[in-house]
């Protein structure tokens, strides 16, 4: 699995394909985000898979710090499903 950081990088991965299927996330990975990428394999040339864990879909009231983190599990996870490409932006 290939994982990139910018949307240059990302285009690049994706360059050579026509049809990507693409899974956004927030991380902290479960048996249903692995089932969206069992589902998303077979509609495209290329699976992709983000992870991103977005403050802006955060309440005031809500705790964007306290959100769990499980980035290598996420990881492995999303390998052995299969998954081809990881999209893991940085906040800026």
């Amino acid at each position: 699995m290939k994982i990139v950081h910018t949307i240059p990088d990302l285009r690049a991965a994706l360059a050579p394909f026509q049809h990507p299927a693409f899974v956004a996330t927030m991380g902290n990975l479960h048996d249903g985000h692995i089932a969206l990428v069992n589902q998303a394999k077979p509609l495209g040339e290329v699976t992709v898979a983000s992870i991103f864990v977005n403050r802006l879909q955060f309440a005031p009231h809500e705790d964007f710090d306290t959100y769990p983190r499980t980035w290598e599990a996420d990881c492995e996870k999303l390998q052995a499903a299969g998954c081809d490409v990881l999209f893991a932006p940085r906040e800026t």
